[in-house]
């Protein structure tokens, strides 16, 4: 069997590192991408079936990302864990309304980020 593919978008390194050690550890292959066209291309490229994103980043908005996504006929099969910094319900609300699966907050929680992952790629 594959190891599912989860894609990780986050500009922080020791966010995205934690982020890796914690999802190898647990049997996924992990990718990192930091900009626009890299993250379209590798979603493509490397048939993802997981993206974690943040939202705020420097010159990229994990909304606008999730959006243009979930507007993609081609990748909007792709599950969307939204993981932020933001505690507000506005911004919560705002991440499914761009096509967000699952809205987990920084810093966040190694067991509700796994039952996420479970519920949505098994």
């Amino acid at each position: 069997m594959d190891k599912k593919k989860i894609l990780i978008v986050d500009d922080e390194p020791d966010i995205v590192y934690l982020l890796q050690q914690y999802l190898e550890l647990n049997g996924y292959q992990t990718l990192v991408a930091g900009d626009m066209v890299q993250i379209i291309q590798d979603i493509q490229a490397e048939q993802v079936d997981l993206l974690i994103l943040d939202v705020m980043m420097k010159g990229i908005n994990g909304w606008q990302i999730c959006r243009e996504i979930k507007n993609n006929s081609g990748l909007n099969h792709i599950p969307v864990i939204i993981m932020s910094a933001r505690t507000q319900q506005v911004d919560q609300a705002r991440s499914y309304d761009n096509g967000a699966n699952y809205y987990i907050t920084k810093p966040f929680d190694f067991k509700e980020l796994s039952g996420a992952i479970e519920k949505l790629v098994g």
